[in-house]
């Protein structure tokens, strides 16, 4: 039975490193006359094989002993959830301590049950030497651990104190560090690194009384990084401590990741119709030719459904590298309005994307994002698609499924967040039903947390429609305001001068947010000002609601000259955030024509005369424009004969 344990942090071990160790500078410590070697890395692997060499010199109780014993078996219970074998070493003036079959080394073993009962029974019959022979010799601990008949990923070097002997036969001051005892176990420890083996310090600080000095001598033998190349804890800490080692190093390989550099928070979308959208697309090997037939038809639909937007698209794609390939055919396709032209432009590219020789197949999301950061386009969003996680990362392309590679993504997309792209994941699902749960993970580091807004799932086939309801979501939200004028003359009313237009204006929010300082203005001379009828407060539209205003308008000589009474009016108002959105809106009143003349005819003799032959009648004839439209070419005639000329008066 596994003992269960809570998860820790390997910066709980580093902060206790830092705590015990303190500030570096030994005024005591001896410098090695052989430079310290590099120290291998930990190989970036679950599965490790581990040496483990402890100190059973005279310092070390029985007391702490006993709590060193302790601490193996239960450093080898907890750790039997890992993919891990252990190896155990011991050390005095000699190594092993002594020549008890006690203490002969134990070679590496599974930490299966059978495992873990052989470590237990290893560690609680070892046994410290004779005083004389209870000196510190790091040299001869290195040198066993070489001469072991197995390699190790690393070594926990456990010491509780300097090294005061060295060599076989020993040698050495035994009490104190002078320049030969540090040198020999600076060189026996670089021979173990030559073979690949990490050395990782861990200095039992209970019995250690200059703590600078210690440290100084501990990181010439492993490296110079505290709480990495070295560690501190007491014998009581010394299981935690080097199980939350093992744990952080499967934690940086096994899925899922934490990017190690935070992600940013995703810039949202600007609440408008009109986006400047980039979709890169993932041509790694994990994608079949059927689906990336699918992909190619579903960019070219999708480029054809949004030319009913005011939708700009931009076409990037990747693979190892970005583009995949260095044809011509994966260069990017810059953003391109979505007319005819547009539209054919986005489907020729689709259809002509290749992917690469599976040598380069490999997912790097790095590189991905890089490519559309350095594009001369500024995009409002990226749509990214792929159908994995990241398996690469850097150019040249470095082939890493661990956290690196996932850090490296993250970085790059922190750098486009950075100049306002929103990043929305697009995870096509077919090729992810084992891991499911990991991509989550993943792809919301790049984007955001939230699944269906920072990203989504769907599949080849419905790509296309997937990214044509973000737009329509994205649209309807947007805030917009509609505007309707409706004009009628007045019941009763003919058109005539002085006859009254009665005018409406209805202003709906139309958009998805609420609008404020919303106003209706009509420029006509002569308008009677407007009279609101609003749903709430006045001025402020939630989504959905309409504002009715009504004014009035007399006609004019100058309106019935042109029998039509044209104007036009406008509303705005403003969103939380961005630009007023504003409409605009006529109505024409077309005034009817009616035209009349009458014409009045009066005749009468000449003042003084009688009726006689010759003498005068004289007519007046008077017309009128009875109708309602101006008259031109007006005359009069009159057929009877012996009539003078008809002369006009005044017109």
């Amino acid at each position: 039975m596994v003992r269960s344990r809570g998860k820790k942090s390997l910066a709980a071990a580093i902060v206790a490193s830092l705590m015990t160790f303190g500030v570096a500078g030994a005024a005591n410590a001896v410098v090695s006359s052989t430079p310290p070697a590099s120290n291998p890395p930990m190989p970036a692997q679950c599965e490790l094989d581990l040496a483990m060499s402890l100190d059973l010199s005279n310092s070390v109780d029985d007391t702490q002993l006993q709590q060193m014993r302790d601490g193996v078996a239960e450093l080898a219970e907890s750790l039997s959830e890992y993919p891990v074998r252990l190896a155990l070493h011991n050390f005095a003036s000699n190594a092993p301590a002594t020549t008890a079959g006690s203490n002969a080394p134990l070679s590496l073993t599974a930490l299966d049950d059978a495992g873990i009962a052989t470590v237990t029974d290893w560690v609680q019959g070892i046994q410290r030497p004779a005083a004389a022979q209870g000196g510190t010799n790091w040299d001869r601990a290195f040198s066993a651990v070489e001469s072991a008949p197995e390699d190790y990923d690393a070594l926990l070097f456990v010491t509780d104190g300097n090294p005061t002997q060295y060599g076989s036969p020993v040698q050495g001051p035994g009490n104190s560090t002078d320049a030969a005892t540090i040198t020999a176990a600076v060189e026996s420890a670089n021979s173990l690194k030559a073979t690949g083996s990490r050395i990782v310090g861990v200095g039992l600080t209970d019995n250690i009384s200059n703590m600078d000095e210690f440290r100084e001598h501990m990181s010439q033998i492993s490296g110079p990084a505290e709480g990495s190349d070295y560690l501190a804890t007491s014998f009581e800490g010394l299981s935690d401590v080097l199980h939350e080692l093992v744990e952080a190093n499967c934690d940086l390989v096994t899925p899922p990741f934490e990017s190690t550099t935070p992600p940013e928070p995703n810039p949202p979308l600007p609440p408008t119709c009109a986006l400047d959208l980039a979709i890169t697309l993932d041509l790694s090997n994990s994608i079949g030719d059927g689906q990336v037939q699918a992909m190619r038809d579903g960019v070219a639909y999708l480029g054809e459904a949004l030319s009913d937007y005011p939708v700009r698209l931009a076409l990037h794609n990747f693979a190892s590298f970005a583009p995949a390939t260095d044809s011509a055919a994966n260069a990017p396709l810059l953003l391109t309005e979505l007319d005819d032209v547009g539209v054919q432009a986005v489907a020729d590219w689709a259809m002509g994307i290749e992917r690469p020789d599976s040598t380069f197949g490999n997912t790097n999301w790095d590189q991905a994002f890089v490519a559309v950061n350095e594009a001369p386009d500024a995009y409002d969003a990226l749509l990214f698609v792929t159908d994995g996680n990241p398996t690469a990362l850097g150019n040249p392309p470095v082939n890493n499924y661990t956290v690196e590679s996932l850090t490296a993504a993250v970085e790059s997309a922190n750098a486009l967040k950075g100049e306002g792209t929103r990043v929305v994941g697009v995870g096509l699902v077919e090729n992810l039903t084992s891991d499911l749960d990991i991509f989550r993970s993943h792809i919301s580091q790049v984007s955001g947390p939230v699944e269906g807004d920072d990203y989504m799932l769907t599949n080849f086939s419905a790509l296309a429609d997937t990214i044509i309801a973000l737009v329509e979501e994205n649209c309807a939200d947007a805030p917009s305001i509609e505007l309707i004028k409706t004009a009628n003359l007045e019941d009763g009313s003919t058109g005539q001068v002085g006859d009254t237009v009665e005018y409406t204006f209805t202003a709906t929010n139309t958009g998805g947010q609420t609008l404020t300082d919303v106003v209706i203005d009509d420029p006509k001379a002569g308008l009677s000002a407007l009279e609101y009828s609003w749903p709430g407060e006045p001025g402020v539209l939630e989504p959905g609601q309409s504002v009715t205003a009504t004014a009035t308008y007399q006609v004019t000589e100058s309106d019935r000259d042109v029998r039509v009474i044209q104007n036009s009016a406008t509303v705005s108002g403003n969103p939380p955030t961005g630009p007023p959105v504003t409409d605009e809106d006529d109505a024409d009143v077309t005034l009817p024509d009616d035209p009349a003349i009458e014409l009045v005819k009066t005749g009468a003799l000449a003042d003084g005369d009688t009726g006689a032959a010759g003498d005068v009648i004289e007519y007046t004839f008077t017309a009128t424009n009875t109708g309602n439209v101006t008259l031109t070419d007006v005359s009069v005639s009159d057929e009877l004969e012996g009539l003078s000329d008809i002369a006009y008066g005044a017109w």
